[in-house]
């Protein structure tokens, strides 16, 4: 599989983010984790410049579909 220049490029700007996703209980409380990670997170993680270019957030989630569709590398360290 070959991987296009810009895949590469876009890998090296990412940030990934490991948080739980969707609405959960906390405590009490009910926590919107979507609207954490849309309101806050992402527009942080984009207004950080590494290179002249501007870093690209990527949830646990999104990673996983990357990789599904090949527009990101993945190694399985669960064997031996």
């Amino acid at each position: 599989m070959t991987i296009a220049a810009a895949d590469v490029e876009r890998y090296a700007r990412s940030c990934f983010v490991i948080m739980p996703y969707g609405v959960r209980s906390v405590g009490k409380r009910r926590v919107n984790f979507d609207r954490i990670y849309d309101g806050i997170f992402k527009p942080a993680i984009r207004r950080v410049r590494v290179d002249a270019a501007t870093m690209v957030p990527l949830r646990a989630e999104e990673a996983v579909d990357s990789v599904k569709t090949g527009r990101l590398p993945s190694v399985d360290f669960s064997r031996r």
